[in-house]
């Protein structure tokens, strides 16, 4: 509970005063949220590293408590990787060893089952957390093969983290993306309900109209707009010009929007039957 010297600091407690005072919150946090990771400190717990305790991050987290979430160092911590992921911790933020952990595996002091137990419970975390696609029709934007289907860009199933989301300040009141730089991107998933050619048009505001966007179906670059509309301000909105048109198959599809360049907010998304 202190901040001095937190990464060397040993903290010497009774088991009761451990169990009653210090760890009864994390306890109460995990059996009643369940939450999807937990941070273990930089100090020590009665001579032993945090990030090695077999008995705080095994026996009592995940024995006792029923925890099935990841457990991650903190930022640059200095225990040893292999010990960490035999005490039950799989993440090691950013100062990785994967040289120890495979010569912890060859020595047998690391078993396989022990290394895979930790990457699923990593893969459970980046599929739990949209990271991955999960192309589903539940969760999908129905496309209608016999009128204009309208979508907001901030409806997407999943984004790159810079892209932000803002209030449209004009009549409709609804919500443009915003940080649409190069590199960003966006991913819809859509049910297309009828195969055939959709035009692709987009309600802009671009200070410049530099901006430039390549759309993908299903990973494959289909097209895109290069120097979008110019509006001159970030809130003045008009339409783009209709060159994209989409050859698209009836079912769903990933509609992946990649930020090539410049910058521009986007507040809808139409997609026209041809």
């Amino acid at each position: 509970e202190k901040e001095t010297n937190r990464g060397y600091s040993d903290s010497r407690v009774s088991e009761r005063a451990l169990r009653e005072i210090y760890l009864r919150p994390f306890e109460i946090a995990v059996k009643t949220a369940n939450p999807w990771a937990i941070m273990s400190s930089y100090n020590k717990v009665n001579g032993v590293e945090t990030a090695e305790n077999h008995s705080l991050l095994t026996n009592i987290l995940q024995g006792e408590w029923g925890y099935n979430g990841v457990v991650s160092s903190d930022w640059w911590n200095d225990s040893v990787q292999y010990k960490e992921l035999l005490a039950g911790q799989s993440l090691k933020m950013k100062s990785g060893d994967e040289a120890g952990i495979l010569g912890a595996y060859k020595s047998g002091i690391l078993s396989r089952e022990t290394i895979e137990s930790h990457v699923k419970r990593v893969l459970e975390l980046v599929i739990k957390s949209k990271a991955v696609s999960r192309v589903t029709e539940d969760s999908a934007i129905e496309i209608s093969g016999e009128e204009n289907t309208v979508f907001l860009s901030i409806d997407s199933t999943w984004k790159s983290s810079e892209v932000g989301m803002e209030e449209c300040r004009d009549k409709n009141g609804t919500y443009n993306t915003t940080n649409t730089y190069g590199g960003q991107w966006l991913v819809f998933v859509i049910d297309v309900k009828e195969t055939g050619r959709y035009k692709v048009e987009l309600r802009i505001a671009s200070n410049d109209g530099s901006g430039s966007i390549n759309f993908l179906v299903d990973g494959k670059v289909v097209g895109g707009f290069h120097n979008t509309v110019k509006t001159g301000d970030w809130q003045k909105w008009a339409k783009s010009d209709g060159r994209l048109t989409l050859n698209l198959t009836e079912g769903v599809h990933e509609l992946r929007l990649n930020f090539t360049g410049g910058s521009f907010n986007i507040n809808t998304i139409t997609l026209i039957p041809q």
